[in-house]
């Protein structure tokens, strides 16, 4: 896939550019990253992954919807304008479609306000080397941020509970609460992030004696994959994921769900080796038995990634953190170089054909009428 090997290209030369480890030049490659992968994004076609041509169609919507029928429709979440889209969304969209007319650009700038900035925050802040930064970014090009969910607004409430995550960092809990909030009203799949606020008051020993249950009840998980969406459904009200527990098992992203499997059971190994942790750093750690328990739900139907994201983002930086607990100085570059070629391989075969906007016709009555 051309795009993809344009992107790792762009992030390694980044990376030699940059590859001095003082603060100013990794804030200037995190936002050089960001800013690569988001190109890749908002400068697509509308046919490149299955909800974009629909997140198009409700951008251009908003622009023709008064500000009247969409605040007489506060009471109905929206349905009454957009099908399952959260009224949050509406909102946010029709605001930015007062000044932006076109979604490509309406992409870029949401996508870099909502997920890039607190995610380019969140690394900052917790990595401490060019390297690092470099594995941060080729994991989420590789695994987490593939074409077809990239516009999902789950992106959008992910990031707001990253902002979230941040403020839990630093003891905030007022705000912590708000962003959840926030990013419900963007999507109700936001209030998950309740899970691991909450485990993060967990003392240490009980937390480990909880990845061990995770981890045990993850076949237990994988054979009840269908129920569990359905309560989780029918707990927060969304018809649309009780369509995905009430369909047939596809069994799909198995190599998906190994490979998470195996990130979890490896940083779970540092979890248990490392003498003492700050309590900073063992929030990162509440994520691994949320990831453990959830990801099988992916098996019944592969938009649970877009639940499971909720937490696997923080492996991002969670893994380093554990091959700076697992591993001394001298071997660290080995192991990052040896991960970043096996991402790199593993994605470059992506089946999804990449077309630029420009080389389609965007015309709406095309598409959407």
């Amino acid at each position: 896939m051309g795009i993809q090997i344009a992107v790792y290209i762009l992030l390694i030369v980044f990376y030699i550019i940059f590859n001095k480890n003082i603060n100013r030049n990794r804030k200037w490659y995190i936002i050089a990253c960001s800013l690569v992968i988001m190109l890749k994004i908002a400068l697509r076609s509308v046919t490149i992954g299955s909800d974009t041509v629909h997140y198009a169609y409700y951008f251009y919507e908003s622009m023709e919807t008064p500000w009247s029928e969409l605040l007489s429709a506060f009471s109905t979440r929206y349905e009454s304008i957009a099908g399952d889209i959260d009224y949050g969304y509406y909102v946010l969209q029709k605001v930015f479609s007062t000044f932006i007319t076109d979604f490509n650009l309406f992409t870029f700038c949401i996508q870099g306000l909502f997920f890039f900035l607190p995610l380019g925050i969140l690394i900052y802040r917790n990595s401490n080397s060019q390297l690092q930064v470099l594995f941060a970014y080729t994991l989420l090009n590789a695994l987490f941020l593939g074409l077809p969910m990239a516009n999902a607004r789950q992106v959008y409430a992910i990031g707001l509970c990253i902002c979230s995550f941040i403020f839990l960092l630093e003891k905030k809990y007022i705000m912590t609460a708000i962003f959840i909030i926030l990013g419900f009203l963007i999507h109700a799949s936001a209030l998950i992030f309740a899970l691991p606020v909450a485990l993060s008051f967990v003392g240490t020993k009980s937390l480990k004696t909880i990845s061990i249950v995770a981890l045990i009840l993850f076949f237990f998980v994988l054979n009840y994959t269908n129920e569990i969406i359905l309560f989780m459904a029918n707990f927060i009200g969304m018809d649309k994921y009780t369509s995905y527990g009430e369909g047939e098992i596809r069994g799909g992203a198995t190599t998906y769900i190994v490979l998470s499997l195996l990130l979890c059971m490896f940083c779970l190994y540092g979890f248990f080796k490392a003498k003492m942790l700050p309590d900073r750093i063992k929030k990162w750690f509440v994520m691994l038995p949320l990831t453990t328990f959830f990801v099988p739900l992916i098996y019944s139907n592969g938009s649970m990634m877009r639940i499971t994201l909720y937490f696997q983002i923080y492996f991002l930086l969670l893994i380093p953190f554990t091959i700076d607990i697992l591993y001394k100085k001298r071997d660290q570059k080995i192991i990052y170089f040896a991960l970043i070629a096996i991402l790199i391989f593993m994605s470059v075969s992506s089946s999804i054909e990449y077309k630029f906007f420009w080389e389609e016709s965007q015309d709406t009555i095309m598409y959407w009428k």
